[in-house]
């Protein structure tokens, strides 16, 4: 067991997780980008189209080639990113079970990790059995952002570098860390709303930005756009439920990114240089998501936009968390 852990150093451990992190951020915006151009439609369930893999006589290549027009590069690239995620995930699960006496190295955390993919893809291949159903989607995507987050919390305790400070610092640290907890709370809401408005195809119902149709608060029926029990039916892409979803996203937004430039001013005049470089890279994600929604709505491309500002609050997600955990185990 000595050997075991000279050969795999938490530096080793560190890159791993942190490698899965991005996998499962590629995991996230791809399965939005594949439900926008309707690539997951085209075939059902996982290396299965036709309902084989086979759906030619010409060998594993044919198939292969047949299975890349059919579906496409992007729709690919997700299924082999997802496996890739797996295996990254199950290795530091096994790891963590191996070194289960050594408390330097955390064990339930990764075991969730792996517990938590794996019923992912679970809820994956029912969905595509059930005809993608809204409320199932929404489940996936909330579970691929839990995902990332855990991985992120995974990496930097593998990092093992805790903050040191006075007990003077720490106590402002104490005195922070229920507003970084309410940026937590507050994007997660807004990511939250972001995954209804993409499962419910709701972006296309604005095609223009910042208004709506034309209007700053257009006609649009709110009851039933956030009704979660109603199952999934046809509706045009302008409907006043969809309508009413994209608006309340809109505004949860709004507040998600006032909130964010405030907090971000306030921790750049912090005094430790640590909180301040936290301060500055999030308003260097405000800023960048700014100007991408400002890009996105001028081309009035609804894909672009939603990849963006999920990718941007995704970001501002795990930074916040990033926070939290270093104050959290700080000395």
């Amino acid at each position: 067991m000595s050997n075991l852990n000279k050969n795999i150093s938490r530096r080793c451990l560190f890159l791993t997780a942190s490698l899965a992190a991005v996998f499962s951020v590629m995991d996230v915006i791809l399965g939005i980008y594949r439900r926008f151009k309707d690539t997951s439609f085209d075939c059902l369930g996982w290396f299965n189209c036709g309902g084989s893999f086979y759906v030619s006589d010409g060998g594993l290549i044919s198939a292969l080639n047949y299975y890349i027009s059919v579906v496409g590069w992007t729709d690919l690239i997700h299924e082999i990113s997802y496996i890739i995620l797996v295996l990254l995930v199950t290795f530091l699960a096994v790891y963590s079970w191996l070194v289960l006496k050594n408390d330097k190295y955390p064990f339930r955390l990764p075991i969730f990790i792996l517990f938590l993919v794996f019923w992912q893809s679970i809820l994956s291949i029912w969905s595509d059995d059930i005809l993608f159903w809204p409320q199932i989607a929404l489940i996936d995507f909330l579970m691929g952002i839990a995902t990332c987050v855990l991985l992120w919390i995974l990496a930097l305790r593998f990092d093992g570098k805790q903050w040191l400070a006075s007990k003077k610092v720490i106590d402002r640290f104490d005195k922070i860390k229920p507003w970084v907890t309410l940026a937590i709370i507050i994007t997660l809401l807004e990511i939250t709303l972001g995954g209804w408005t993409s499962v419910k195809f709701a972006s296309f119902a604005c095609p223009d930005f910042p208004s709506c149709q034309s209007s700053w608060w257009p006609n649009m029926d709110l009851k039933e756009g956030f009704n979660f029990i109603k199952p999934s039916s046809l509706e045009v892409l302008e409907s006043k439920a969809r309508v009413a979803i994209n608006v309340i996203h809109r505004l949860a937004a709004l507040v998600s990114i006032f909130y964010f430039l405030g907090l971000a001013i306030f921790l750049s005049t912090f005094s430790d240089y640590r909180v301040k470089r936290v301060g500055v890279n999030l308003i260097a994600v405000l800023i960048i998501q700014i100007v991408l929604l400002t890009y996105a709505g001028y081309s009035r491309d609804p894909v672009i936009l939603t990849i963006f500002h999920s990718l941007g609050s995704l970001m501002l997600l795990l930074i916040s968390v990033g926070l939290a955990s270093r104050m959290a185990y700080a000395k």
